[in-house]
């Protein structure tokens, strides 16, 4: 079992609090920056239709910004190794900050799995296990089959991935943990994504591509907006072509940075 440190407890409270308030949210489409950066936004999410979920909240107060179906359960392809990653920083701290760069800047599946046998005392799937419990222990539903993402019956909400980020802010590891993340049009593999827009640089995000079985494609981060706010977001779409997805996941991604 993972410790549960005082700063998880605080994680905890905070969804709680989200939650009670998630009854008041706007309904998916509305959006709470200006209405030329709601309009933009609504109309490139738009083109995903039913194939894309998306949900942006401010990183202090939780509450959602803008959603697009964020109840749906899809699949995580590689943002799967979030999951793995966070608990093994809450559990390890900077003493595992090489290993987590190594994992989510490339997307290394083979490490990840390497990392899931470590959290589960030499059994990867006791990892993941571990890495599930982690998960809810700060309030958030995933389901997870392997520590990689090539199974996907990895799934879950981008509400609930949004969560997952909030709570991770409160969550001893979380520095060492966001640094490893790729970072917009400089780093891992989103070095040449999203380079010369309003994300370039300051958005830290883990991308996810799935072609086995199914065709899925993710990503899911943090973004400090040209204005100066903190955001959270995940974008999971399923069921488009690969290249059309990430096209529509980095103009999704500019636009909220540029808000």
């Amino acid at each position: 079992m993972l410790p549960r440190p005082l700063a998880v407890v605080a994680a905890i409270a905070g969804l709680v609090a989200t939650s009670s308030a998630s009854s008041a949210s706007p309904p998916a489409g509305a959006y709470r920056y200006s209405p030329r950066t709601a309009a933009g936004l609504t109309r490139v999410t738009s083109a995903g239709g039913r194939h894309v979920s998306v949900v942006v909240a401010d990183a202090y107060s939780a509450r959602e910004l803008f959603t697009r179906n964020p109840a749906r359960q899809r699949v995580l392809a590689s943002n799967t190794k979030l999951f793995v990653t966070a608990a093994a920083a809450a559990r390890w701290g900077d003493a595992v900050a090489p290993t987590l760069a190594a994992i989510l800047r490339p997307s290394d599946n083979a490490l990840a799995e390497r990392l899931a046998a470590r959290l589960g005392h030499g059994d990867r799937r006791a990892g993941v296990r571990a890495a599930v419990r982690f998960a809810r222990a700060i309030g958030v539903r995933v389901r997870l089959r392997d520590a990689a993402g090539l199974d996907p019956a990895n799934r879950t909400t981008a509400r609930q991935l949004v969560r997952f980020l909030l709570a991770m802010r409160w969550v001893s590891g979380f520095r060492a943990w966001e640094r490893a993340l790729p970072v917009a049009g400089h780093s891992g593999t989103l070095a040449h994504r999203m380079r010369g827009t309003a994300a370039d640089g300051r958005c830290h995000a883990k991308t996810g591509t799935l072609f086995l079985r199914t065709l899925a494609s993710t990503l899911s981060g943090y973004c400090t907006t040209r204005s100066g706010r903190a955001v959270v977001f995940s974008i999971l779409v399923g069921g488009m072509a690969i290249e059309a997805a990430r096209v529509l996941q980095d103009r999704i991604v500019a636009r909220l940075a540029a808000g």
